[in-house]
């Protein structure tokens, strides 16, 4: 795969952000399974793109076994209505392709934060996703709140790669 243009997380016009990871069986099926997905949304441009479809980036994971699926839309009405009538398609002609892919679900963002390190460039080749659960929402608030604080006074030169298990 070729390494993607990041996504402005920052956008105003995108109303909701989805994630969602994609788990595989190793780095062939990762490639595959990365292809097929950003196929099917190039096909379904060709076709039909709806005006509230902002962007659709793919990542893989460094062990070949995670694609991580970020798509930008207009306003969770929009996806929902291209849910209704395009998902299944979409996504069974990927499984038939591939079949094996798990897929956890999809998580729906709002921007809470944005975090650039002191001394940050715009050249980024490291990417941390950090997830947290709660009920009610105001533990993962606090949590958001903290943890964009804590990133803000690390250094550039302080982050590296690594696997974590």
């Amino acid at each position: 795969m070729t390494t993607p243009q990041l996504p402005d997380l920052a956008r105003p016009d995108a109303g909701t952000t989805l994630i969602s990871e994609w788990l595989v069986d190793g780095p062939d099926l990762q490639d595959r399974a990365g292809r097929a997905l950003l196929g099917e949304w190039d096909e379904l441009s060709a076709r039909f793109r709806p005006r509230a479809f902002l962007r659709l980036s793919c990542f893989a994971s460094a062990d070949g076994r995670v694609l991580l699926s970020v798509a930008q839309w207009a306003s969770d009405e929009a996806h929902l209505a291209f849910i209704r009538e395009h998902r299944s398609e979409m996504v069974g002609r990927i499984d038939r392709e591939i079949p094996g892919i798990r897929r956890p679900g999809l998580v729906r963002y709002r921007l809470a934060h944005t975090v650039v390190a002191d001394g940050a460039d715009s050249t980024t080749d490291v990417i941390v996703v950090a997830h947290a659960e709660t009920e009610p929402t105001s533990p993962a608030t606090r949590w958001a709140e903290a943890t964009a604080g804590g990133y803000g006074r690390l250094r550039p030169r302080a982050w590296a790669p690594r696997m974590c298990s």
